[in-house]
């Protein structure tokens, strides 16, 4: 896990996948001065290293991501270029504590 934050903290938002294709939409956020949350289940992702919090998990495992995540509030979540991330972002964002109110 890479922590630039705290666990108490609030983040903007949650970045599903990590990867090359993911990095852009991580580092512009945290240039705008987000603050972001990566998963990815590859340790060697490229956008961990840019995120507030990279944390290495597989986000094929909606309950697993939803375990990792929870000493974290998260105001929104969004993926990029990861097809197969878009049924994770649904669970997450139809998920308690967000009950669908979670931007996605």
């Amino acid at each position: 896990m890479i922590d630039r934050g705290h666990a108490t903290d609030q983040y903007d938002v949650l970045v599903v996948g990590a990867g090359r294709y993911q990095r852009t939409v991580i580092r512009r956020a945290v240039e705008l001065g987000l603050r972001v949350v990566a998963v990815d289940r590859n340790p060697e992702a490229p956008g961990l290293q840019l995120a507030t919090i990279g944390r290495v998990v597989d986000f094929s495992d909606t309950q697993a991501v939803l375990d990792d995540l929870a000493d974290l509030e998260i105001d929104g979540v969004l993926t990029v270029q990861a097809e197969r991330a878009v049924p994770m972002v649904a669970a997450i964002a139809g998920a308690p504590p967000w009950n669908g109110t979670c931007t996605a």
